[in-house]
């Protein structure tokens, strides 16, 4: 009888074309600002580590127009509460306090591109720290102790695993040419933030903007740069650098460009470290349509350290892209998780609301796990402008979502979780999952042959039966959508 149930079933799924297993994403949380208001772009930035999440709204007026702030929010038993609302001891109009932020466990670092400490857009960094539940200002650091006119210290932030290193991006520094780009590099010794390096590009030029992505080791002793401006493959084609202290100083060590690098690409306009593993957008390929030299549909590339050098292994491009969507303006991994922003991305249109996707790595290879997509799903609402993932949750900005008004902005949490039905792990539930199933059913519990992995229906009753075979034809049906 289960052999003729199953041949049946065989016949009525072989016409079903496999489908990205979208079930990986269980379930979301959104986020909005406790006194949000009008154009505050609440989600232009975003972080998260373990059971904390932040969000950054460089437009919010409470200490004058546009000066900006950051909120913290905490999972507790009952669900995501925010935990603070973050502001700089100075803030003023126009300061964007928020314009990029980075937590590491209890430590929080926020950048401020509009403060104008030695003139216009000089920008800061301010350090938060946490004690219990209550977050304090720890810290305010300026390059070289002042900071210079029209360099937009941070621009972008990183802070390193054990809390005591700062990465910041000053794109729009001038030491090699307009706009050519530096970063520093500061240390916590316990009691105090001091500035150990300056970092330039060796081959530094005008508008290369080194320092507009940065990202930094657990330790603290490897720094990568995004320059996405630089010319060496073509006008704005982009590339990375990335440097190691030694004990001493630091040292550049390898410059990064993609293997098909070509005019426009803007490779390293965003970038994230984990471990050994590199991911940077290119939110400017024309992959979608070489063609079209505005195409923009994007791209994103993965690259792996081999001990001695960073080394390409694949190009993610969008399963289902097309011009104008941007794949690759954000970017984070964790693990084997990497998530990737497309702000102008929608299911079926260009200039959408925005989506995100999740990309899992299963030993072997890169696949696409999940499509994700804003709830609200507005023309032009950013979604995926920003993104984070630490541990099993990833967090999504939806900067120009009308939350509390318009542009106020809202962020989303997902739930990633491993879908019940991909039982070969390759990113699709089809007819090679089908056939694992069936054989799982034909065995009974107990056998050499029994996975428990396959008892996926409702309560996981030891039994594989069609409660397990309703809860499979759910989830592929779930993504044949």
């Amino acid at each position: 009888m289960k052999l003729f149930f199953i041949a049946i079933i065989f016949l009525i799924f072989a016409g079903i074309n496999p489908v990205i297993a979208q079930c990986y994403i269980s379930k979301s949380v959104k986020l909005v600002a406790s006194d949000g208001m009008e154009g505050d772009y609440f989600g232009y930035s975003v972080d998260n580590d373990a059971n904390t999440a932040v969000v950054g709204s460089y437009r919010d007026d409470d200490k004058g127009s546009n000066s900006g702030s950051v909120y913290v929010y905490r999972l507790e038993d009952d669900g995501w509460v925010q935990e603070a609302k973050l502001l700089a001891s100075d803030g003023q109009k126009n300061d964007w306090f928020g314009w990029s932020a980075a937590i590491s466990g209890d430590t929080i670092v926020v950048g401020a591109t509009g403060d104008t400490n030695a003139g216009d857009w000089t920008g800061s960094v301010y350090i938060f720290g946490r004690d219990g539940t209550n977050w304090s200002q720890q810290a305010k650091l300026l390059a070289d102790g002042t900071g210079y006119y029209w360099e937009e210290f941070g621009f972008d932030v990183a802070i390193s695993g054990d809390g005591n290193t700062v990465l910041i991006g000053a794109c729009k520094a001038n030491d090699n040419g307009f706009k050519s780009g530096a970063a520093y590099v500061f240390r916590f010794d316990g009691s105090d933030w001091t500035q150990q390096a300056k970092l330039l590009a060796s081959d530094g030029v005008e508008l290369a903007t080194f320092g507009n992505s940065v990202a930094i080791s657990e330790n603290g002793n490897v720094a990568l740069l995004g320059a996405p401006g630089n010319d060496t493959a073509g006008h704005t084609a982009g590339s990375v650098y990335v440097f190691e202290f030694d004990g001493t100083q630091w040292l550049e060590k390898q410059k990064i460009i993609a293997s098909d690098a070509t005019h426009g690409d803007h490779f390293g306009h965003h970038l994230a470290l984990y471990g050994d593993t590199l991911v940077v957008g290119a939110y400017g390929d024309d992959g979608a349509d070489p063609n079209d030299l505005y195409c923009n549909s994007g791209s994103a590339y993965i690259f792996n350290y081999n001990g001695e050098n960073w080394i390409e292994r694949t190009k993610l491009e969008l399963p289902d892209g097309s011009c104008r969507n941007q794949f690759g303006w954000a970017v984070d991994v964790c693990d084997n998780i990497v998530v990737v922003g497309t702000p102008n991305g929608h299911w079926q249109t260009t200039y959408g609301p925005g989506s995100a996707y999740v990309f899992v790595f299963d030993g072997l290879n890169w696949f696409p796990k999940a499509k994700l997509a804003c709830r609200d799903d507005a023309y032009s609402d950013h979604f995926g402008f920003s993104v984070a993932v630490s541990g099993r949750r990833i967090l999504v900005g939806a900067e120009l979502v009308d939350g509390s008004g318009t542009d106020s902005g809202v962020a989303y949490i997902f739930a990633a979780d491993i879908c019940p039905g991909d039982f070969n792990g390759d990113g699709d539930i089809d007819l090679g999952d089908l056939v694992l199933f069936a054989a799982a059913w034909l065995n009974a519990s107990g056998s050499e042959e029994w996975n428990p992995d396959y008892d996926i229906g409702f309560g996981a009753d030891g039994i594989i039966n069609m409660s397990d075979f309703a809860a499979f034809a759910e989830n592929w049906l779930a993504g044949d959508k």
